[in-house]
């Protein structure tokens, strides 16, 4: 009698499991269970899975109802959710965790994604791409809680790549933003973390094609490459903000321009262990132009209109870096330029183990540093980053290098 109360027991537990399992890991699958997408975000309940099948979906979904969603594409080059430019693909707005994952998102009449006036507790979009869409990629307005974007491509957007405003604290990394008119746009946020992005070829007639920033707490940029983007306005990356800084750690940013004043990278940012390279501006500050924060172990070279322009003065910490070939001088400090960097060490309290050397890269274009640069154990542990841009531990050997490599 006692064993067939426990093998009892043992079948009942087995088939609560198994209903509980179905329950957590539930599909529902277009077109095979639902004919529209929207069909089956409707009707899935909270958790359930919406698996979209390989097709091209004409539809402008929408997220309004109070739970939990996840929306996941079959394959990510071929699972495209299409606007037909009469439509916007993707709106949310959902007090629950939100994932977006493995679609081709396009051709929006406004925004590829939507996300608007919501308190999510965590949003995640996810190997996406989201294209050709006719005004920012990904918008998220006036939103509370976490968001991470990873693994996507956003390209060929009207408007920004992502804009994001009053939002909480976001992740952008492993992703590919490009050939829209500006990459990133952060505005009255709490905090974000950009990294391991290649960011190219964003274009925009007025400021700031990579990143600006405004009236927002502190962001952490790291792991980048950043190159070939273009402003006829001004400046590159633009951190404005009287609440919080930028850090700048291991990125390499090159060849990027910008019609009007300011260079690259402008503003409240502490700058440690990047290469920037071949920067250009019609007015000052082709490589940095700044007042009052920590600039450490950076190569600055061969940028025009200064490798740093100190606005007005060269206050905050200036110290090992290798500051070469800038032009029309390596720094312009107050009123006075300097091409000797022994001089300016010696004129500026601030200012201290600077350099100024061919730093001998690796290939015209590849940017990693030859082990007998001069840049090698030149360096110091002072506010410098665990490892470097490839991932590989500092100290590498007997010092710390300059740059990001």
């Amino acid at each position: 009698m006692l064993c067939e109360w426990v093998l009892y027991v043992i079948m009942i537990t087995v088939v609560l499991f198994l209903v509980m399992t179905s329950v957590c890991y539930a599909l529902i699958v277009v077109p095979d269970d639902s004919s529209t997408v929207q069909a089956a975000l409707n009707n899935a309940l909270s958790g359930e899975t919406v698996y979209v099948k390989s097709g091209v979906y004409n539809e402008f979904l929408t997220m309004y109802i109070s739970k939990e969603y996840r929306l996941v594409g079959e394959d990510r080059n071929t699972t495209i959710i299409d606007g037909n430019f009469t439509g916007i693909p993707l709106q949310i707005s959902t007090n629950h965790n939100v994932t977006v994952e493995n679609l081709i998102i396009q051709n929006s009449s406004a925004d590829g994604i939507l996300a608007t006036v919501s308190d999510f507790k965590r949003l995640n979009i996810c190997n996406c791409e989201i294209t050709n869409n006719n005004n920012h990629g990904i918008n998220l307005y006036d939103i509370t809680g976490y968001y991470i974007i990873q693994n996507c491509e956003i390209t060929h957007n009207i408007s920004k790549g992502i804009y994001s405003l009053e939002w909480s604290f976001g992740e952008i990394r492993d992703s590919y933003i490009a050939y829209n008119d500006g990459a990133i746009v952060l505005d009255n946020y709490n905090g974000a973390e950009i990294y391991n992005n290649i960011i190219e070829y964003n274009i925009t007639p007025g400021l700031c094609p990579v990143l600006y920033t405004q009236d927002t707490f502190d962001i952490n940029i790291h792991n980048n490459i950043i190159r070939y983007n273009h402003s006829d306005g001004a400046g590159i990356i633009s951190f404005v903000s009287a609440f919080g800084s930028a850090t700048f750690t291991n990125n390499f940013f090159y060849k990027n321009s910008s019609r009007g004043s300011m260079g690259n990278i402008v503003g409240m940012s502490d700058i440690i262990n990047n290469t920037i390279i071949e920067n250009t501006c019609t007015l000052g500050g082709g490589g940095i132009v700044f007042n009052g924060w920590s600039i450490i172990n950076n190569i600055i070279a061969f940028n025009s209109n200064y490798g740093i322009f100190g606005d007005p003065k060269c206050s905050g910490e200036i110290q090992n870096n290798n500051i070469f070939g800038n032009l029309p001088a390596e720094i312009h400090c107050s009123t006075k330029d300097y091409d000797n960097i022994d001089e300016f060490n010696s004129d500026w309290i601030s200012a201290m183990e600077n350099i100024s050397c061919d730093t001998m890269f690796i290939t015209s274009g590849d940017y990693h540093i030859t082990e007998t640069s001069c840049v090698v154990d030149k360096g110091t542990s002072y506010l410098a980053p665990a490892t470097d841009l490839d991932g590989d531990s500092r100290p590498f050997d007997a010092g710390y290098d300059i740059g990001a490599d």
